[in-house]
């Protein structure tokens, strides 16, 4: 088999193992992430926090930074004990500049009587076809000037430091979660108390205008009552659409689609006082 032949075969196996370890990378990066599930029933506060705990990304990277933080920690304490390294090596020369040159010194030692004929110089360290090259090194920090303590003392820095990061990612996202939440709840209540006066000013304005009819009101009364309810239409579009923007603030925490139906539970609902608290007062 020629030198050419086995480069080539040598490229092309190269080629298929490439192949095989980009092509599942690939696969899995083109696979669109999963939608995460919205539940049917109306979310409560403690519902939403856990949704929000659980799909936050601040969490995840103020995690990400704790075991990052634990992993320097233990590379500062590994400077404390003996360091042993093992590492090996492995070539297969496929054509090599002394190839050949040895094949006049094996044989009769080119006719001399006085030349030894066993000498081989071919069994010299360089011109083979296979080489195995193993290295084993150990080492002990004796003194470090006190740069192993300092190490350390920052790594453990480091690691409260992340733990108080975390702690506080958790703090502002419960924070923000519970706004939201509160948010969303009021601007849907804002809007049935806007809905309702409407629906209380179309009333109105139909009696005024049976009056008007029936001869027992003036027309200015119909026309005020008119205006005052064409006059709570916008109040009603800026409430929806605060709403809106609630809702959406509210999914954007919890990780749902812009176009998810999410309901909320009657959060605002004030409880009854008990019969022995209104007597006292």
């Amino acid at each position: 088999m020629s030198v050419l032949h086995r480069i080539r075969i040598v490229r092309a196996t190269c080629l298929v193992l490439a192949a095989l370890v980009v092509f599942p990378a690939t696969m899995a990066a083109q696979q669109p992430p999963a939608t995460p599930s919205i539940p049917s029933a109306p979310l409560t506060l403690d519902q939403v926090l856990e949704l929000a705990a659980g799909r936050s990304e601040t969490i995840a990277i103020a995690q990400t930074g704790i075991r990052r933080a634990e992993g320097d920690q233990v590379r500062a304490r590994s400077a404390l004990f003996p360091q042993l390294t093992l590492s090996g090596g492995y070539d297969r020369a496929l054509a090599s500049e002394f190839s050949g040159l040895f094949d006049n010194f094996s044989g009769s030692g080119g006719g001399d009587p006085g030349t030894d004929n066993s000498s081989d110089l071919s069994d010299l360290p360089f011109g083979r076809a296979n080489t195995w090259r193993l290295s084993l090194g150990f080492s002990q920090n004796l003194y470090t000037g006190g740069r192993v303590g300092l190490e350390r003392q920052l790594a453990s820095l480091s690691r409260e430091t992340a733990t108080q990061g975390l702690t506080t990612a958790r703090a502002q996202l419960l924070f923000d979660a519970t706004q939201a939440y509160y948010d969303a709840a009021l601007a849907d209540r804002l809007v049935a108390i806007a809905e309702a006066t409407i629906e209380q000013a179309g009333a109105t304005l139909q009696q005024a205008q049976a009056g008007f009819d029936a001869g027992t009101q003036p027309e200015f009364e119909v026309l005020r009552a008119r205006v005052n309810r064409d006059n709570q239409q916008p109040v009603l579009i800026r409430q929806r659409m605060n709403r809106e923007i609630s809702l959406l603030r509210l999914k954007q925490l919890l990780d749902f689609p812009a176009a998810a139906n999410v309901r909320l539970a009657d959060a605002l609902k004030t409880s009854e006082i008990p019969a022995g608290e209104k007597a006292g007062r």
